[in-house]
This record gives C-alpha cells, structure tokens and sequence, in this order.
C-alpha cells in the first residue's frame, strides 16, 4: 500500500514537471496510451496463450475501448494547446 502510494505521487509530481512545455505532457500520455493500445489488442488477439498468465476478465475489450478514448482525448488535447 505505501509503494502504491509513493507510485502514484512520484507519476504525478513528474506530470506536473513536464507539464511546463505546450502539449509535452498530451504528446507523452497519447504516445504510452498508443503503445498500450496496441499491447492490449496483441493480447486480445492472442487470448489462447495469455490466459495462462493473466485473468480472463484482462483479455476483454473493455479496456481497449477505454485506453483509445483517453489517447484520442489526449490527441485532442495535443491539438488544441500546441
């Protein structure tokens, strides 16, 4: 629970010091979103070798849906600011 803690303050205190240049955060965020993305869809795609190592409930669609809305958010984001 405290390195959960620690994770999230240190990911957020490096957000808010990049956040000084217009749309470096947007680019970065939409970047790892994108890579993600296409992690996720590999693992969907190939359900039969990783349900061995994660959870069914991991290999579904869901979350696909919800990391390409927060990518094309930041997209949007990217657009606006720069």
């Amino acid at each position: 629970m405290v390195i959960g803690y620690f994770l999230i303050v240190g990911i957020t205190n490096s957000v808010n010091f990049t956040d000084g240049l217009d749309g470096l955060v947007a680019g970065t965020s939409s970047i790892s979103f994108g890579s993600l993305l296409i992690i996720k869809f590999w693992m969907f795609r190939n359900k039969s070798y990783y349900s061995n190592f994660v959870l069914d409930d991991y290999l579904s669609l869901d979350t696909s849906i919800l990391i390409s809305s927060v990518a094309g958010a930041c997209l949007a984001f990217f657009v606006v600011e720069y």
